[in-house]
């Protein structure tokens, strides 16, 4: 007896017997025939069509992968570091080739080397010793890249450090590392004096300065008074010029993938940012999964207009440059006005985006620059969409190579066949063969579902929503999870006997579906979606409908509670002002509702009378978002992600903010002004939603 179960149980039954027909039996006979008619009719032709469009697809991606496992183990065959793999790249490139440019100055893999090799002898001369730790706090700028790769050949571990953290959160980001020693850009220097770090007026303003903690044989207590008085400090120009530009000496120990490369720090969307450990063939893998698999060349150069201590930029980008030999162009702070007259500038090919930025470019004026440019390909993550079709048909862009992956997460996904709105696939036919997968999560605690005969996770058919989910094997480069830096932490995203017992998933905590191409689309982050009324709610689905409604502004959807009620109910914020990316206009007051001799108030009700009418029409009753928040501007990470924590906890309290809130009168369909009377009323149940 046979006992099949789950994704096309039914398909498996009939191919294993017409299988087991075949074998008997080596003629074509009537019972052949009959075995594959019968699997055809109960469902087959679906699989066997999903199998035909999907074999080239996946034949591409095996060899990536199989390309890619073969670069990392002869790597760790080789005991190569980066120091090796960019001195081959210096080799074939030639040191007067251009690898970075920024602003008007240019820096050619010469100059990187040498730069690179003085910071390198300069930590060796200061004591600090392989698989120590640094840490770089600076803004954007081709050093940047130069000081972490010195201290990468010589077997140090860098932290980069978001340059917009300040005070607690910065002394924070130190104790997590433990430095020996602190990079800090020129533009910085008063923030770390405001932090606590050092002394205020010990710093030289404007100039770059390396720190140096107190030896002592317990942990640095970054931030106190009795160690910012023991700091010291020294000009990052005097260490580099009177350090040599020889190749350091290496590490007596091989270099290994296993090594850490860097650390990079998650957004703090929910929370205090934490140190991801990034290995060497952690780094390896992102950039050259996304250089493969979205058909980046080494004649190509590339725009990197995103900080470059997050993983899209530092990663992705620069890992073009590093190991592919593509040059690239990089920007301190992104602008879309700015945007296209930079690609024609620099000759760029390819263009990196996150999360909202190709909005932001779509919210900008027509120019005469969006089209005279050269730019084929766009890589990144986080596009909505709706958004996708759009930039596309505007900019004339002919790929969009979208791409999924947490920085920590093992479960990178990458979208090779340009299909809109997808961010990546798994194969259908060897789906083991990258063990990426979808389980059943209950949306209210975060847990994951188990069968309760087995115990085991309850995987997802297609067309069901789930929790990305991805096997973790210790002595695989791709498959392993490294984590952060705070092992408590690193713990929290691991979950045991997901298909079997003593197995071990990286939990995402993203909610994707997959469809029967084994296409993934992104749903929802599983913080974010919410019920109300016994329904879920996905967030995303609702900022897509506002965003396009209002002409692409910033908008945040979650969930708040109310009194009285079970579950959370959808409140909507919306930016009243132009935000501040490159002078383009991404408030919700535009087109037909911006006009300057009118009160905000009656603009906002015009705007909500339009998105009550939206609503009506598009969304289900339980997905309306029944309270709409007016702010000056949304909070936003780096990557351009809506921090909705602190918007959370505020929710509809009028009386924790000076925003104007709005509630929705169900019976009139209209949204009216949210005052002290009507919270109250509220708070009691005397109206209900």
């Amino acid at each position: 007896m046979i006992i099949v179960s789950g994704k096309y149980s039914a398909k498996i039954f009939w191919i294993t017997l017409f299988v087991t027909k075949f074998i008997s039996s080596c003629t074509w006979d009537v019972s052949l025939f009959s075995s594959l008619f019968l699997y055809l009719v109960t469902g087959g032709w679906r699989y066997a069509r999903a199998v035909l469009l999907t074999i080239p697809r996946d034949l591409l991606a095996l060899s990536v992968l199989f390309r890619l496992y073969l670069m990392l183990y002869l790597t760790a065959w080789r005991q190569h570091g980066l120091r090796d793999i960019f001195a081959a790249q210096v080799r074939r490139k030639g040191r007067d080739a251009v690898a970075v440019v920024h602003l008007d100055s240019k820096w050619t893999y010469g100059d990187l080397d040498d730069y690179s090799n003085r910071i390198g002898n300069f930590l060796i001369s200061k004591g600090i010793k392989r698989q120590q730790n640094i840490v770089l706090f600076m803004e954007t700028e081709p050093q940047y890249i130069a000081l972490w790769l010195g201290a990468s050949k010589v077997g140090i571990a860098t932290g980069l450090i978001n340059s917009n953290v300040r005070r607690d959160a910065l002394v924070k980001c130190l104790m997590q590392l433990n430095p020996e020693a602190v990079i800090v850009g020129g533009s910085l220097v008063e923030a770390v004096m405001e932090a606590g770090i050092v002394p205020e007026g010990k710093l030289p303003k404007g100039r770059d300065v390396i720190l140096f903690p107190p030896k002592t044989k317990t942990k640095t207590q970054w931030g106190t008074d009795l160690v910012a008085t023991q700091i010291t400090h020294l000009p990052l120009a005097d260490a580099i010029s009177a350090s040599s530009t020889a190749s350091p000496p290496p590490p007596t120990k091989p270099f290994a993938l296993t090594d850490v490369l860097i650390y990079v720090f998650t957004s703090g969307t929910s929370g205090m940012p934490k140190a991801a450990i990034i290995t060497l063939s952690r780094y390896m893998f992102m950039c050259s999964a996304i250089h493969y698999f979205c058909g980046i060349r080494p004649d190509d150069v590339m725009y990197i207009p995103l900080p470059i201590y997050h993983t899209a930029g530092g990663i992705v980008g620069v890992g073009q440059m590093l190991f592919f030999g593509v040059q690239i162009a990089l920007r301190t702070r992104f602008s879309a006005s700015k945007f296209w007259s930079d690609c024609i500038k620099y000759d760029c090919t390819v263009i990196q985006y996150v999360g909202e930025t190709l909005r932001y470019l779509l919210s900008q004026p027509h120019s005469p620059e969006e089209t005279q440019h050269k730019v084929r390909l766009a890589t990144g993550n986080g596009v909505r969409r709706e958004i996708w079709v759009d930039f596309v048909k505007r900019f004339g862009i002919k790929q969009v190579g979208e791409y999924y992956g947490a920085t920590e997460s093992n479960s990178n996904l990458a979208n090779s066949e340009n299909k809109v709105g997808s961010l990546g696939f798994t194969s259908i036919i060897l789906p083991w063969a990258y063990p990426v997968i979808l389980v059943k999560t209950d949306l209210e605690t975060g847990e994951v579902v188990r069968d309760p005969k087995t115990g085991l996770c309850i995987l997802c058919e297609y067309g069901e929503v789930g929790q990305l989910v991805g096997r973790i094997k210790r002595s695989s480069p791709v498959r392993n999870f490294e984590g952060y830096i705070n092992r408590e932490e690193t713990s929290r995203k691991v979950i045991s006997n997901v298909k079997c017992f003593g197995d071990k998933y990286f939990l995402s905590g993203d909610l994707l579906v997959q469809d029967e191409l084994g296409f993934f689309y992104f749903v929802d982050r599983l913080g974010d979606t919410f019920r109300w009324r016994g329904e879920n709610v996905s967030t995303t689905e609702v900022e897509n409908l506002v965003a396009k409604a209002i002409n692409f502004a910033d908008c945040a959807v979650y969930g708040v509670k109310v009194p009285g009620n079970e579950g959370r109910a959808g409140m909507l914020a919306l930016s009243l002002y132009d935000n501040a990316y490159g002078g383009n206009n991404n408030s919700a007051l535009t087109e037909g509702h911006a006009r300057a001799d009118v009160r905000p108030e009656i603009l906002e009700a015009e705007l909500l009378n339009d998105l009550a009418d939206v609503f009506g029409k598009q969304l289900p009753i339980y997905a309306r978002p029944l309270f709409v928040r007016f702010m000056k501007a949304l909070d936003t990470t780096d990557t351009f992600k809506f921090k909705k924590i602190n918007m959370m906890k505020t929710g509809f309290d009028i009386n924790a903010t000076n925003d104007r809130i709005y509630y929705l009168n169900t019976k009139a369909n209209v949204y009216n002004r949210l005052d002290a009377d009507v919270y109250q009323r509220i708070l009691v149940n005397q109206i209900r939603f």
